[in-house]
């Protein structure tokens, strides 16, 4: 069956979240449902600790509860890949209904390089045939990708990732200067997104801003941001990742 590439980078995640951006509240306090396991402490490499923070299985289950605003409840796996390449992390994630995990929403491949102690480039890419790689991460081993011939680079969607000062052990993208990642398979009136989001051990928050194809603002998520949770073996539908699934 022929197939249409994927937009890399959360853009096929931004149609989904096109339209709660204006529905979003204030997720203090969902870490009360979230049972949460001991951090990473021992990891004190930058590099390795974001690392650690990015992949795993994510929720937003515990947002949506918190707040009974009716969304959608979405989740997301991130598994590392192409394990053989020094100062590099390569990643394969799905976007999946927790009910729909055969189905999923988005596939994508990211690559993280180390560029200072502190500072990262996450770089984002097409895939060229995904079906071959839906819930590949069931499998134990990664089915295997070759980088040119299944891969094809975006540089327009890169993003740097810093170390927090201000809270350590945390990360957070830098706001591109300009708009440029464009959104090539968009059904609605977004036609670029800018992607912010900020890890921890806990999980990510996100902040989309859309624009549309003349550049102008047309949504933005609300200050308090879009929470994932990481989950683990205590949660409902726990994927552990470190486990063959079938």
């Amino acid at each position: 069956m022929k197939t249409k590439p994927i937009r890399i980078v959360l853009f096929l995640l931004s149609s989904v979240f096109f339209t709660e951006c204006t529905n979003t509240k204030n997720p203090e306090g969902t870490e009360k449902t979230l049972i949460i396991s001991e951090g990473p402490s021992s990891i004190h490499n930058h590099f390795e600790r974001m690392k650690y923070q990015i992949t795993g299985h994510f929720s937003n289950r515990f947002q949506v509860m918190e707040e009974e605003s009716g969304e959608p409840v979405q989740e997301f796996v991130v598994a590392p890949i192409l394990k053989d390449r020094p100062n590099e992390y390569w990643v394969y994630i799905e976007l999946f209904s927790p009910y729909l995990i055969d189905r999923p929403l988005d596939q994508r491949i990211e690559q993280y390089v180390r560029i200072s102690r502190d500072t990262f480039r996450q770089e984002v890419y097409y895939i060229r045939n995904p079906e071959r790689f839906v819930n590949g991460w069931k499998e134990g081993e990664f089915p295997k990708i070759n980088i040119k011939e299944d891969l094809i680079r975006d540089e327009a969607c890169d993003l740097l990732v810093i170390h927090r000062d201000d809270k350590p052990n945390s990360f957070r993208t830098v706001f591109p200067e300009k708009v440029t990642c464009e959104m090539l398979t968009s059904t609605t009136e977004a036609r670029y997104v800018d992607l912010v989001y900020e890890t921890d051990d806990h999980g990510y928050v996100m902040w989309f801003t859309f624009y549309n194809k003349k550049k102008e603002l047309l949504k933005k998520t609300k200050e308090q941001g879009l929470a994932f949770r990481r989950l683990n073996k205590n949660d409902v539908g726990f994927i552990d990742l470190n486990k063959k699934q079938r």
